[in-house]
């Protein structure tokens, strides 16, 4: 069983997209979209200097990517 805190995000309806979180701690949803590149551009242009940004598969599967400047 799989503890909620373990889990990145909970919400639904992002399926199949890439979604920027303010950290790992806060997982607030600040951006998400198809391409990543476009979701952190939308994050920084908000203030969010290094979301943490990954991909929400359409399958029970989570991939986590993450880029340091």
């Amino acid at each position: 069983m799989v503890k909620k805190d373990q889990v990145l995000i909970t919400e639904e309806g992002y399926e199949g997209k890439y979604v920027a979180l303010r950290s790992i701690v806060d997982r607030t949803v600040v951006a998400s979209g198809d391409n990543p590149e476009v979701v952190m551009k939308e994050a920084h242009q908000k203030g969010y200097a290094e979301p943490l940004i990954f991909y929400v598969p359409e399958h029970t599967i989570s991939l986590v990517y993450w880029h340091a400047y």
